[in-house]
């Protein structure tokens, strides 16, 4: 069986079934990212038949296509997957790729008969966080949850997270995912700074008001930049001094998710991507690829890629 980046090499033509012009759907980005590389992709989708979708026309079914097709991608249900394996056989497609979720045994049997490959998706899933925001952050905290319990749901074994062009935003919800990966159990730790004065109280306060003092700076600075004696009592004076913030991450589900990871990096990762791609090399939960972040992370080495390997 072909790799992923043979079957991308070799073939250049793809008829994408289930794709719209809702630009907010998997299979639409998917297309317009293909085309970005150089790829022929034909939309198909008899809703939509005779319209554009990303400057291609729309036709019903794959058979309707006058030019030879390489791969076959699908972004339909299950349950149609065999009608469109056996269109793939008639138009002598080399690859049928069903997208994550997606499976047909009777399709798989038909295709391979043809010597055509079958190929699935459920293998890797991709997690594409766009920033660490904290204004809609139990939305965003459902929408972490609700995608690693589908990975455990369907028993995917490699997870791709993508933090290019995130430029950081509440550690909390980085915390978040972190949660969700980190298969070792091991605390979240981060030093805090504050700025002694001459009037250094914070030393003087009892344990239990020094931990909710913690607690408060936590939400106030959770990038960790706490100048606690020139904020709380503006005094410019004093010098530099720091709490080790050490945290035991937790989530709602109660599950690590223990797969393989992969995180991607760009020169616009900053702040609380930084830590992500830090701690994750750190701890040697995987590889990050790409370019370097914006940013410091100590002893971080970054495997550099030219193009991708697959469109997802």
């Amino acid at each position: 069986m072909s790799n992923i980046k043979e079957i991308l090499s070799k073939y250049k033509s793809i008829a994408m079934i289930g794709v719209s012009n809702d630009p907010t759907k998997a299979s639409t980005i998917v297309m317009k990212y293909m085309q970005k590389y150089g790829y022929k992709v034909i939309p198909v989708n008899p809703k939509a038949k005779g319209e554009k979708i990303l400057g291609e026309e729309v036709f019903e079914k794959i058979t309707d296509i006058k030019q030879p097709v390489g791969i076959v991608d699908v972004f339909r249900p299950s349950k149609e997957a065999y009608a469109i394996a056996e269109d793939a056989v008639k138009i002598g497609a080399k690859v049928l790729w069903l997208q994550l979720g997606i499976r047909n045994e009777n399709a798989k049997k038909l295709v391979e008969k043809n010597d055509i490959e079958y190929r699935l998706s459920d293998s890797v899933a991709y997690l594409g966080l766009k920033s660490f925001e904290s204004r809609r952050e139990r939305k965003y905290k459902r929408v972490i949850n609700s995608f690693f319990k589908k990975l455990e749901r369907k028993g995917i074994s490699n997870v791709i997270l993508d933090v290019r062009g995130n430029r950081g935003g509440y550690v909390l919800l980085l915390e978040h995912v972190l949660s969700y990966i980190n298969a070792k159990g091991e605390t979240f730790d981060l030093n805090y700074l504050y700025k002694r004065s001459k009037l250094d109280r914070f030393e003087t306060l009892s344990r239990f008001k020094k931990l909710d003092f913690v607690k408060k700076a936590l939400r106030v600075y959770p990038q960790g930049m706490i100048s606690k004696e020139y904020d709380f009592y503006k005094s410019p004076m004093g010098s530099m001094s720091s709490i080790l913030y050490q945290k035991k991450l937790t989530n709602p589900l109660g599950m690590t998710y223990t797969g393989k990871c992969a995180l991607l990096t760009d020169g616009l990762s900053m702040s609380a991507s930084v830590l992500l791609a830090s701690w994750f090399k750190g701890h040697n939960r995987g590889q990050v690829i790409g370019t370097p972040c914006f940013g410091s992370m100590q002893g971080l080495s970054l495997i550099h890629i030219s193009e991708p390997t697959r469109p997802y």
